[in-house]
This record gives C-alpha cells, structure tokens and sequence, in this order.
C-alpha cells in the first residue's frame, strides 16, 4: 500500500513504476484504487469506466485495465448534489463488480 498526506504527491507515477518494475522482474501484479473521485477517466478494455491512473499503471504492469481495478469511480459536478446516501444504501443497490 502506497499513502501520501494529499493530492499530487506523486503516488500514481510512483505505483505506475513500481508496477513495471515488478512485471519486469516476473512478477504478477495489477494495480487496484478501490474509490477514485476524478474527471479524468478513461475506457477500460471490459467496456466499463475508470481513472485514468489506473489504466496508466495497469498498461506499465503489462495487464489489461479492468474496471474492477478502480470499481467506484466518483464523478464531480458543480451545484447541488444530485443524489446522496449512507454507505449501506449504497451497498445494497450496487451489483458485485466480480463474479
């Protein structure tokens, strides 16, 4: 687990390249942000949606980007929230990611 005290710390570029670094040496690995809240996402090669950070890392371990590798994807938008709820209710109408 990599940690920073805020944004811009580097840490995507930091896994990114620990991610080569480990495929390179013949090591399985796939990175994994288990909730991303950014503008910036890109197609997954499942079809789905993801920050594009992680398809960054997923291309330099070698791996196809998959939406389980970042499955909450948050969206920011200017004004009022358009829908709010408790984690639970959240919880119980989201559909398990992997099967």
């Amino acid at each position: 687990m990599l940690q920073a005290t805020g944004s811009h710390a580097g840490k995507t570029v930091l896994v990114a390249g620990l991610c080569r670094l480990l495929a390179r040496r013949g090591l399985r690995v796939a990175p994994f942000k288990s909730q991303n809240m950014s503008l910036n996402a890109d197609v997954a090669t499942n079809g789905g949606e993801m920050g594009w950070a992680q398809v960054i890392q997923a291309e330099a371990a070698g791996v196809p980007a998959r939406v389980e590798m970042n499955p909450i994807l948050l969206k920011p938008r200017p004004g009022p929230a358009v829908r709010s709820c408790c984690s639970a209710a959240f919880c119980a109408t989201r559909r398990p990611t992997i099967a």
